[in-house]
């Protein structure tokens, strides 16, 4: 595989976890908090948000679990992708020095 190709991969990856970390945040602020800090009790859903919780339909607490997993994968993956994004910038060469102006 070309390195650009590969850089091209992490990029693609980068913006696809910053979209999900946003719609995690975005979804929570518009229901009023997310699943992970809510509960569930006699088939009511409840989102928790710092002590306050607001009941949800069975669909929106199912949702909001799972930006909550994606946010949790999608934070380490952003972190790997820009490691590997300035890696090949390095090894192009594009790239001379990132603090030259020090």
């Amino acid at each position: 595989m070309k390195k650009n190709t590969k850089k091209n991969i992490a990029v693609v990856v980068k913006i696809t976890c910053i979209m999900l970390i946003l719609s995690f945040f975005i979804f929570s602020m518009i229901v009023g908090g997310n699943a992970g800090l809510g509960y569930e009790e006699n088939g009511k859903y409840f989102v928790g948000n710092h002590g306050d919780f607001s009941e949800v339909s069975e669909t929106v607490w199912v949702i909001s679990c799972v930006l909550e997993m994606l946010f949790g994968i999608s934070v380490p993956l952003t972190i790997i992708s820009e490691y590997f994004i300035v890696k090949f910038k390095e090894k192009n060469g594009s790239e001379s020095s990132r603090f030259s102006s020090c």
